[in-house]
């Protein structure tokens, strides 16, 4: 304790203000120029990124080149400033809004630096946007960087763990969190989410506490009413490191929420912000705690993020004073929300100086995962709970959501499940990736005499029908083992090694018990077998492929494989294309014309083209239509056999099909006795193939 207050009294007096320091904004051009201006004694960094500062300086030390004075009597009459993410859409309305609630002393491309008027912060974020408080407190680069291994193959241990984390349990606290209705830092609601969580981890044997969160005194802002200082807790729960009790990992995620107006709407569910992201927390916790590890591992659950990343401000300055060593910080912030129709990949937000941690992350995925990131520097709107321990000195990063297309239902009544996190498979994949990343930085401490179940397949996406060759992969020494394959033949075995067929289009979880003299462990990967359609095989014919100007062509669709999606295109035709399965078009010009028609399933799609398919005579033109008239099919409907009157036409072939377009009868001249008789029952279609022109007719069978 007395080694904490020195501490304290020590950081405290290396920020203490003059009356004549100015606040300043100073470009940064590179991490060394970032460097640089952290070594500038006559500067104090309260605030940094990789594309500025904000410093105070005494009046009459000399600025750099391009630096902007924000403020003259920096700190005088406040206590922090904010950076406020607002886009250039929202900004005229934003500012509206806030005229009266603070001064604009900076405006950005996508972000203002604002000053609360009277020293009252009543600022609010813009819509969808974030806002981060500018303490009076010194900022710090980190001091020492550890040296992150290189991993270059897979560990059946982790795979074993990785795969631990469940779906189910995600989207249940996810649930839970979303059933508050709101989170917002000072209301009920977002207490009783602070003891909710506490409870969790202490459920798993975690030391658990709730450190005090304080906006400082007479700012902050509420459900309609100012002032408001007070704040639910940060939930913080530790699991202690056998052999490096003293270095830490940490994770955490705000758990928060807030809804834009009106004002007094408090419905602020926050499904995906931030209830995705504590979820992954709480279920890194659950299964890491069932394990010793050698480095003491911290999960935090942050408040007040939304206003201004108090709750992570608080703790982090709290490990800076008692001089914590964080090897890393991995943060997640909104897991949720997948664009419709798009692949689950990650935005991974992090300052230069987080470099070398967020290689270590990318470097598991690479190993494990396969999951495509792109990475920012910073957001252009918004920020989140990394950055006050960037701004510490502790490298953090962050695991977000595609930010092109992350969810519009944020900040609203509609961020729920369902609308808002929209994929559950993505929120377990973030999970996951941190999990992986932080339990191999932490060395979890395994019973070497267990067996450690793993596998591998021999396809992992196949088509219906076809079959899986399974390899056990597990470690030491199992002597027997019992697969589960949903939606498999078969659905259990005991071979070590088992070939499994796949009939039906689907993801299929995948179960296997390793068993040996010591005991046994169970490893489940979810959708871990990829089922596809057959794709189609496009085909199609029509009632007839001689007509004359103005009349109208029927078109039969004989796809196979169970298409669910058609695209065609009929030259010289009303309409052009059409998306029915089977369309009518009309023909106005003379002339020979092409037909496609391209089919769709899961499974892929099928083009087939029938090239000058279609010929259409001028009125005057004289055709052998009237021949083709002649020909009739009866009786129809029928319930026993079909008869065909050819007049004068000769028959060359008679097909009969399905309604998939299967050939289920042939006939060929002569033709003796009538046709069909043998049919069930249904709807099929008879192409009579003739000296001069194909004719379809359509049948019923009763």
């Amino acid at each position: 304790m007395q080694r904490i207050i020195i501490t304290s009294l020590l950081i405290l007096s290396s920020f203490i203000m003059r009356a004549d320091d100015r606040l300043i904004l100073t470009k940064v051009e590179n991490e060394a120029h970032l460097y640089s201006l952290f070594e500038n004694r006559d500067l104090t960094i309260h605030y940094y990124s990789d594309s500025f500062i904000i410093a105070s300086i005494a009046e009459g030390k000399t600025m750099e080149q391009g630096s902007i004075v924000l403020d003259e009597k920096a700190f005088l009459d406040v206590s922090g400033y904010y950076i406020i993410y607002c886009e250039q859409t929202e900004r005229q309305t934003y500012l509206e809004e806030a005229q009266n609630r603070g001064k604009v002393l900076f405006s950005g491309d996508d972000f203002l630096i604002m000053k609360p008027l009277d020293g009252i912060n009543k600022l609010l974020p813009a819509k969808n946007d974030g806002m981060v408080h500018i303490p009076q407190r010194p900022a710090y680069l980190p001091d020492n960087r550890f040296d992150f291994p290189v991993i270059t193959e897979t560990d059946p241990l982790m795979e074993f763990l990785t795969e631990m984390v469940n779906t189910d349990s995600i989207m249940s606290y996810i649930q839970h969190l979303e059933n508050y209705g709101t989170r917002a830092y000072d209301e009920p609601e977002s207490y009783q989410a602070q003891d909710w969580l506490k409870s969790k981890f202490e459920t798993w044997g975690l030391t658990t506490e709730i450190q005090t969160v304080t906006i400082t005194p007479n700012q902050g802002w509420s459900w309609g009413h100012y002032p408001h200082s007070t704040s639910s807790g940060n939930v913080i729960a530790v699991q202690t490191g056998t052999k490096y009790p003293d270095k830490y990992i940490v994770c955490g995620a705000h758990y928060d929420s807030w809804s834009w107006y009106p004002v007094s709407n408090r419905i602020a569910p926050g499904a995906d912000d931030n209830a995705s992201g504590t979820a992954g927390i709480l279920e890194i916790a659950r299964v890491m705690s069932q394990f010793e590890s050698e480095y003491s591992i911290v999960y935090c659950c942050f408040s007040a993020e939304e206003f201004g990343l108090w709750g992570s401000e608080a703790y982090a300055v709290s490990c800076k004073m008692q001089e914590k060593d964080i090897l890393g910080y991995f943060n997640i912030d909104m897991s949720g929300y997948l664009k419709p129709g798009t692949p689950i990949h990650i935005s991974l937000i992090f300052p230069s100086i987080a470099t070398p941690l967020a290689n270590f992350l990318k470097n598991i995925n690479d190993i494990y995962f396969q999951i495509s990131i792109n990475t920012y520097a910073n957001l252009s709107g918004g920020d989140s709970d990394h950055t006050s321990f960037n701004q510490q000195g502790y490298q953090g990063i962050w695991t977000f959501e595609d930010w092109n297309d992350c969810s519009p239902y944020i900040h609203g009544p509609n961020d729920v499940i369902g609308l808002s996190v929209n994929n559950s498979e993505q929120c377990r994949l973030f999970t996951q990736i941190n999990f992986t990343s932080m339990a191999t930085l932490a060395g979890v401490n395994y019973d070497t005499n267990l067996p450690i179940p793993a596998f591998s397949a021999s396809e992992k996406t196949i088509l219906e029908g076809n079959s899986v060759q399974f390899t056990d992969l597990s470690v030491n020494n199992p002597t027997s083992w019992k697969w589960y394959f949903e939606g498999g033949t078969p659905t259990e075995s005991t071979e070590k090694n088992p070939t499994v067929m796949y009939k039906t289009p689907g993801r299929y979880d995948v179960k296997l018990i390793a068993i040996n003299a010591h005991g046994s462990n169970t490893l489940l990967k979810q959708n871990y077998i990829t089922v596809k359609m057959i794709p189609p095989i496009a085909d199609f014919i029509a009632d007839k492929t001689e007509i004359e100007e103005g009349e109208s062509v029927s078109f039969t669709n004989l796809s196979q494989n169970k298409p669910d999606k058609y695209a065609w295109a009929f030259e010289g035709g009303s309409p052009l294309q059409s998306s029915l399965e089977n369309p009518v078009v009309k023909y106005s010009k003379a002339g020979s014309y092409k037909v496609r028609l391209k089919a769709t399933n899961d499974g892929g799609e099928h083009t087939e083209t029938k090239e000058k398919y279609i010929t259409v005579t001028p009125k005057t033109a004289i055709s052998e239509k009237d021949k083709t008239s002649a020909i009739t099919i009866y009786p129809n409907p029928t319930t026993g056999e079909l008869k065909i009157e050819n007049g004068e036409l000769k028959i060359e072939n008679v097909e009969i099909f399905d309604i998939f377009g299967c050939v289920v009868e042939i006939a060929h001249p002569p033709l003796r006795g009538g046709l069909g008789g043998l049919l069930p029952p249904g709807i099929y279609f008879v192409r009579i193939t003739t000296d001069i022109d194909v004719i379809v007719k359509k049948i019923i069978k009763k």
